[in-house]
């Protein structure tokens, strides 16, 4: 017998020759279908391919091709049988698109699909935007860019109409997240077409994107009135412009101060589209150029620069303080009161008479509720006459009320002249001198016995040592003072007693000499008076100075000599004079005054007091309306009422003290 193991070989040759004739093999592949015929791009899907000749080469590998796309290979494959294989296939992130299966056998010969095998997205295409979302009524085709999500390359757009309407769009492919389509549809303005995308599975996009067909922008060419007052709390406006449509706004914009006002009721359309109006309030809004725009209810803007003007109200003049001014008065200030004043307004004073106009010095001062105004004005040279006042505000606007102002012809003019003389001499006249204008006036300087003419002041001026002074055509207030210094006495020639003759003498009797001691006003020394002494004595000294002032020197006869707090005479053997000189310490409180208004009627009288100084040279007011004076405490009296700067000069023999206030009559 054949062993065991022989004859189960012989046995499986003799079953693979049975199934070789009973099962034939072709002798090359075709693949007739495939299921699924479809995919999507988020998973792995097992295809089965149906034809012949699948045994009739050996399998090296399965995949899927698509032109413009990488390949996608099987991850496995299984051969059922000569007419049947299977292979499996990850999807996940590949591109959709249309792919032809391709079988690759170890003989290097590929055998393709006749049909592709589609991948899909897993979802619907999406519409994120579309740009742009609108067209106007004759811009027609329209041309649009659809941007999302889950396109394909054979997918298409288009757009229904609010009655279910659809017009297709020629699109063009960009990639698998942009569309690029061109259309035309009806020519119903205002109405919006539904956006939709269709992928080549017949999946349709779902977001409710739109697309308006718009009808012309608005147009504005003209506002009626032009202008306004912010006061006005029911303006109405008329514009006038094309395609105006009902439930349009009409909105005023100050591109500079971003103010905005719009329409407070809705507005009333014409009929043709051509107009406009509606009311507004312009109470509040600051003044300037507002351009006028209006938005029809589609959201279109029209962008014409056609503007109206917020302005003030034209200023109102209710009176004038003072009434009256004097002419050649060359800085008068009118308070004029009212409303609507504006910062930096104009007042100007006409003469309809003359034809005579003058307008504020410097800047006005405008009060915080613009309720009053005032400024300063030269009346010099004016025609005598009425005059009205008129505001002119900065935006132009001008007051038309009726209010008066009389400028009147000087009284006759009277001048003074101070002549004050020093200590040392006179002058004639002396003292206040009234004098008329353009009149002359000589004034004689008489010095005293031992005195000369040291220099003469005319309104603080030197002009050296004058004999007498002319002044001529006068037209002003002036002040005079004389300054006198002594004359020293001259020097006595140098004598020399003749040499006594010897002869005896008796022994010398003691002998008293006579000190003669004094000080300034400023200091004190001890002992003083006359002061009687024995020769070849000594004598001390002490010394100090009082409050305000310094020790200078002490004269010794007409020798100064330094001391400090105390000095000694030593070895006395004549008679001598000292005199112990002091000077004032510098200080600006010297001039310092005060001031109190004694009438307060036209002419006002104000009387100035200052502290007395026995030591003063002179002393010297300047009363800041042109009049000056010398004196100590004085009254003056201003014509008119004002503000004036008071000036108030204490001279000393060393020094000058100067004291300035202001007092608003």
């Amino acid at each position: 017998m054949m062993p065991y193991r022989i004859i189960s070989q012989y046995c499986s040759l003799i079953v693979i020759i049975i199934l070789f004739l009973v099962v034939p093999v072709s002798g090359e592949m075709n693949i007739d279908s495939f299921t699924p015929e479809t995919g999507t791009n988020n998973g792995i899907v097992t295809i089965t391919m149906s034809g012949t000749g699948f045994q009739s080469d050996s399998i090296s590998n399965i995949w899927l091709n698509c032109s413009g796309f990488d390949r996608i290979f099987c991850s496995s494959y299984q051969v059922t049988s000569d007419t049947q294989v299977s292979a499996q296939f990850d999807l996940t992130g590949q591109s959709p698109g249309s792919y032809l299966i391709v079988i690759g056998t170890i003989s290097s010969v590929k055998y393709q699909s006749k049909s592709p095998f589609k991948v899909y997205y897993p979802s619907p295409p999406m519409i994120y935007e579309i740009i742009p979302d609108y067209g106007l009524i004759n811009d027609q085709p329209y041309h649009c860019t659809v941007q999302g999500d889950d396109y394909m390359i054979s997918s298409t757009v288009q757009f229904v109409n609010s009655s279910g309407v659809i017009f297709p769009a020629i699109t063009s492919y960009i990639n698998w997240n942009t569309l690029s389509c061109t259309f035309s549809v009806g020519q119903e303005k205002g109405d919006r077409y539904l956006v939709q995308v269709i992928n080549p599975d017949t999946q349709v996009s779902t977001e409710q994107e739109f697309f308006t067909v718009r009808d012309l922008p608005p147009v504005v060419t003209t506002v009626t009135p032009d202008a306004g007052v912010n006061v006005d709390t029911s303006c109405e406006l008329t514009v006038g412009g094309l395609s105006f449509h009902d439930g349009c706004t009409l909105t005023l914009y100050d591109s500079l101060s971003g103010a905005t006002a719009m329409n407070l009721s809705p507005t009333v359309v014409s009929a043709d589209g051509l107009n406009v109006s509606g009311l507004f309030d312009l109470s509040g809004l600051p003044i300037g150029e507002y351009q006028v725009i209006v938005e029809n209810p589609d959201g279109q803007k029209s962008i014409d620069e056609v503007f109206f003007t917020v302005r003030t109200p034209a200023p109102v003049v209710v009176s004038v303080i003072p009434t009256s001014g004097v002419l050649n008065d060359s800085n008068l200030e009118l308070n004029v009161s009212g409303s609507y004043f504006q910062v930096n307004c104009l007042v100007h004073l006409c003469d309809s008479l003359s034809g005579t106009m003058t307008t504020n010095l410097s800047q006005t001062v405008v009060s915080a509720g613009g309720l009053n105004v005032s400024g300063l004005f030269d009346l010099s040279g004016l025609p005598v006459g009425e005059y009205e006042v008129i505001v002119e505000n900065p935006d132009g606007s001008i007051s038309s009320d009726k209010a008066v102002f009389l400028i009147t012809p000087p009284p006759e003019m009277i001048f003074e002249i101070n002549i004050v003389a020093g200590y040392g001499g006179l002058t004639s006249p002396s003292g206040s001198v009234k004098v008329s204008e353009s009149s002359d006036l000589n004034v004689v300087v008489l010095p005293d016995n031992g005195f000369c003419i040291q220099n003469v002041y005319i309104d603080h001026t030197p002009q050296g040592s004058l004999p007498s002074i002319l002044l001529s055509d006068i037209h002003s207030n002036h002040e005079i003072f004389v300054d006198f210094s002594m004359i020293a006495p001259p020097t006595p020639p140098l004598t020399f007693p003749p040499t006594p003759t010897p002869f005896p003498t008796s022994p010398p009797v003691p002998e008293k000499y006579c000190i003669n001691v004094s000080s300034d006003i400023g200091c004190l020394i001890h002992p003083n008076g006359t002061i009687n002494v024995p020769a070849q004595s000594d004598l001390e000294f002490s010394m100090e100075s009082l409050p305000g002032f310094h020790l200078v020197h002490l004269m010794v006869d007409t020798v100064p000599i330094d001391v400090s707090n105390s000095w000694v005479l030593h070895s006395i053997h004549s008679n001598h004079d000292l005199k112990l000189i002091s000077e004032r310490n510098i200080s600006p409180h010297w001039a310092d005054f005060n001031m109190s208004l004694v009438s307060n009627i036209q002419p006002y009288l104000v009387s100035f007091n200052s502290q007395q100084f026995s030591d003063a040279l002179w002393e010297f007011w300047d009363f800041g309306d042109g009049s000056v004076t010398y004196g100590t405490s004085i009254q003056h009296s201003y014509r008119l009422a004002g503000n004036y700067s008071i000036a108030h000069q204490v001279v000393f023999n060393n020094s000058s003290s100067r004291c300035t206030r202001g007092v608003n009559i």
